[in-house]
């Protein structure tokens, strides 16, 4: 909850404060990256209180304190986290062999990385929680397989991870992944942080059990740790009461285009899990990019019910109409459901 360093988490203090309860317990485990399987970890379960839950994750903990506070339940918390590690860090060698590009180390001395290594938090962190009794796993994570230049293999690896960790416990574990926040490039480097993003939906898309969380309304500009953790573990917590805890009549999914027309100057896009009414935020960047045989267009915006309407009398003599939502490495949402959850991005193409 303290957040990294010089990057406090926003009102942690006075959750902190507020954290004491019996109810909620909370297990950490040590950061350890081996060579080899271990068969235990280093961490003990501890009761929810202000001296335990400052140094827990704050997602995991607001993701709890929902679950727990709603269902009344007592919740067990996890985390086997280690910031910035690799997605092939928590995967076995077997299931690197479709990935030629993955060194997995031959001995202890081929670790250059103890946390973006391949297998190392698999050995370390992972390995020895194998069957025991869980519900489902939160995962949150990504920016590291981008800045390795991982990111057109992210979908394929992460498939991979989720299926494997699958059969290890021998149920299909729900997955609730949390796509990356919106971060402007910085130092020089380029990111590729939307085509994340993209990977992550299409994740979504080939595996069931598999929901996603949409940050676009809680980045920050120019720091990777973003202050607001509380509505990502909170947005976890409404998918696990949906898809989990069989809620299913819950708005817990952000809205997501799922068809699309075009009638003389009019386009338009309709979305599944609108609510009682989507709702456009004006915003500080341009979300919305639209295009009309190659130019540039700034369409009147019409919101109704689960519809989006884009008016423009230069439509009806286009040949093709591209519309893109919020498919930027930084973008500020501006389409939201009923229940505040901002629209995941996306891009259409409309031939005549």
């Amino acid at each position: 909850m303290k957040g990294f360093k010089n990057q406090p988490v926003e009102n942690a203090n006075m959750d902190i404060l507020r954290s004491r309860n019996p109810k909620i317990r909370l297990f950490t485990v040590k950061r350890t990256s081996t060579f080899t399987p271990q068969n235990d970890v280093t961490g003990s379960w501890k009761e929810a209180s202000p001296a335990t839950v400052r140094d827990f994750s704050a997602t995991a903990y607001y993701f709890g304190r929902l679950v727990n506070e709603i269902l009344d339940v007592p919740v067990g918390l996890i985390v086997a986290a280690w910031g910035g590690s690799a997605c092939e860090a928590w995967m076995t060698a077997d299931w690197l062999k479709a990935f030629p590009d993955a060194k997995i180390p031959r001995s202890e001395t081929d670790i250059k990385s103890k946390n973006r290594t391949p297998t190392v938090l698999y050995n370390g962190m992972l390995y020895p929680l194998i069957g025991l009794t869980m519900k489902g796993v939160i995962w949150y994570q990504g920016e590291d397989d981008d800045a390795r230049g991982w990111h057109a293999l992210y979908d394929e690896s992460m498939k991979a991870l989720i299926q494997s960790w699958r059969r290890l416990w021998k149920r299909e574990l729900p997955f609730l992944q949390v796509e990356l926040a919106p971060l402007h490039e910085g130092l020089g480097k380029a990111l590729n942080y939307a085509v994340i993003r993209e990977k992550q939906r299409d994740v979504m898309d080939a595996l069931p059990g598999v929901h996603n969380v949409c940050i676009l309304d809680a980045g920050d500009a120019r720091n990777i740790h973003v202050r607001k953790k509380r509505p990502v573990g909170e947005r976890l917590a409404l998918l696990a009461r949906k898809y989990v805890y069989g809620e299913m009549e819950l708005l817990a999914d952000s809205p997501r285009l799922c068809s699309v027309g075009r009638a003389d100057s009019t386009v338009s896009l309709k979305f599944l899990y609108s609510g009682s009414g989507l709702f456009w935020k004006k915003t500080s960047c341009r979300p919305l990019y639209v295009e009309a045989d190659g130019s540039m267009v700034a369409p009147e915006i019409d919101v109704c019910e689960d519809t989006v309407t884009l008016h423009s009398d230069i439509f009806s003599k286009a040949k093709q109409i591209k519309v893109r939502y919020c498919e930027e490495n930084y973008c500020e949402a501006a389409l939201f459901n009923s229940a505040g959850l901002p629209a995941f991005p996306f891009s259409v193409c409309l031939n005549r």
